[in-house]
């Protein structure tokens, strides 16, 4: 008989423990009892922390997609954020016991960008100081630099470390896995609320008011399937990383196939003009990359059958859903006038928003430096009036000065200048830039190995970042960050591919 080590036991007995708690906060959902699934939540992240050591780091990308927040533990961050919190904890002890097991990495030029547009910040935040509303003092509501301090620290952990060509493989879908649980739990939420409001003191998304942090989970006006979006871009670019997007219709790739489909009826079904044309670029510049010349060809033609087709559809007796037509009504057809009246009243709204903010220091006060992260008290205090409904306002006008107030200007650029000013918004370009081109490096560097699939997988977004966040719609709070953790993924896999190279 084969003799089992100790070593051996430890996985067994790390899983055994998490289904054992698995099932004990499964039995405190179901009797109310949220002490037991506090205690049994920090079991499992003890457990967690345990068993994955020097590589806990792995779950900062498999949790990027978890935004919502654990309810019940009296901590005011999302699960993403506390694996980023655990992380940097384990690094940190590593860096003083000197434990860490990190490659020599040296400094790229956007890394020295990223470190420009990070003093930039620094900067920024001693002009315009933010503190706690309860303390006082002019300027409120610094949750932001929190958020692009863990992002830091995100980029940090990840670009000295190197994965394995096992994990490199499953780890796309690791990541699938959490931005579709995220959409199914919103949509569990939405279709049975009392079933999610009670799983909702274990994540958040489930709650049935749909609403995580400053993500709206629930239908518009036009019945949008607003939650559908995350699970179902993610699909997307899962298969057009592992395969060509070009053959995902041949009948040996029918798995594929299926999952893209699936994920382009999520993208209609949210209804998010946005969510198509990102869909449509992560797919395009797959097929430009692994074929040139031959796929802007091949991109061009399947284009304008594909908008032949929906346009055709739009004159036949029954119709699409009024969440696909909106999503496609900007091309010409015979479409449901809901949905093109509700798309045009949201692009009016934006054009609206952009000349005010433009054409006046109300909401952007100073536009070549930046105001910086949070608030002015006047605006904090008129953001709580217009939330309790004493601003004399209609539920459009309310909305709109709320989305202005934050700064939410569905802008990259306009977001960016409210935020650190023309100069942050001049100093961001370089690292667009320099981020683009090393994902493209990483590409080709990857080709016949077997990074290939999670080089694509992690290098796509950043590529197609800078067009939607300048042409299409972006959030410099959020895209800055987003840029960091690719970064640290990127310069990861560079690490790998070169470590393997040499065994």
């Amino acid at each position: 008989m084969k003799n089992i080590n100790a070593a051996q036991l430890v996985p067994i007995f790390v899983v055994g423990m998490a289904i054992l708690l698995a099932l004990v906060v499964g039995n405190g959902v179901a009797y109310e009892n949220y002490t037991t699934i506090a205690l049994s939540l920090g079991a499992l992240a003890v457990i967690a922390t345990v068993a994955l050591g020097s590589q806990f780091f792995i779950l900062i990308p498999i949790c990027w997609g978890l935004t919502g927040q654990i309810s019940i533990l009296p901590l005011p961050f999302s699960v993403r954020q506390l694996v980023i919190i655990l992380a940097s904890a384990i690094f940190i002890q590593g860096i003083i016991f000197n434990t860490n097991k990190r490659s020599k990495t040296g400094s790229e030029a956007v890394d020295i960008w990223i470190w420009v547009n990070i003093i930039y910040i620094i900067i920024v935040f001693f002009r315009n100081p933010v503190g706690i509303n309860a303390l006082g003092g002019d300027r409120v509501g610094g949750k932001p630099y929190v958020d692009v301090l863990l992002g830091v620290m995100a980029y940090l952990i990840l670009r000295g470390r190197r994965i394995s060509p096992i994990i490199a493989k499953k780890l796309p879908l690791f990541v699938v896995f959490s931005n579709v649980f995220t959409s199914g739990a919103a949509a569990l939420g939405f279709f049975f609320p009392q079933l999610g409001d009670s799983l909702s003191y274990f994540y958040s998304v489930f709650s049935s008011t749909g609403t995580v942090g400053i993500t709206s989970y629930n239908l518009s006006s036009a019945g949008r399937l607003i939650f559908l979006q995350s699970g179902a871009e993610a699909l997307i670019l899962y298969v057009v990383s592992a395969c060509n997007p070009i053959r995902i219709f041949d009948i040996n790739n029918y798995r594929f196939g299926m999952f893209y489909l699936l994920g382009i009826f999520g993208i209609l079904a949210s209804g998010f003009r946005s969510a198509i044309i990102q869909s449509f670029l992560v797919t395009s510049v797959s097929v430009i990359l692994r074929e040139r010349f031959n796929g802007i060809v091949k991109i061009a033609v399947t284009l304008f059958v594909l908008a032949t087709g929906a346009i055709a559809i739009s004159y036949l007796p029954i119709k699409l859903p009024t969440t696909f037509q909106r999503a496609i009504c900007f091309l010409p057809g015979n479409w449901d006038q809901e949905a093109v009246i509700d798309a045009q009243d949201t692009t009016d709204w934006r054009l609206e928003m952009w000349e005010m903010v433009l054409n006046s220091d109300k909401y952007i006060h100073q536009k070549v430096l930046g105001d910086g992260f949070g608030y002015l008290r006047a605006d904090f205090e008129r953001s709580i009036e217009i939330g309790s409904g004493n601003a004399q306002l209609s539920a459009t006008e309310a909305r709109q000065e709320m989305f202005m107030i934050n700064g939410d200007f569905h802008s990259g650029p306009l977001g960016a200048i409210k935020f650190v000013g023309v100069v942050g918004l001049a100093l961001l370009l370089p690292v667009f830039f320099l981020a683009v081109k090393m994902a493209l490096n990483l590409i080709k560097a990857s080709l016949g190995t077997e990074f290939q699939f999670c080089a694509y997988f992690f290098s796509l977004p950043i590529i197609i970042l800078p067009l939607i966040f300048f042409f299409v719609i972006g959030d410099y709070r959020q895209d800055f960050i987003t840029v960091m953790f690719f970064v640290g993924m990127m310069e990861m896999l560079e690490n790998s591919i070169n470590e393997s190279r040499k065994v």
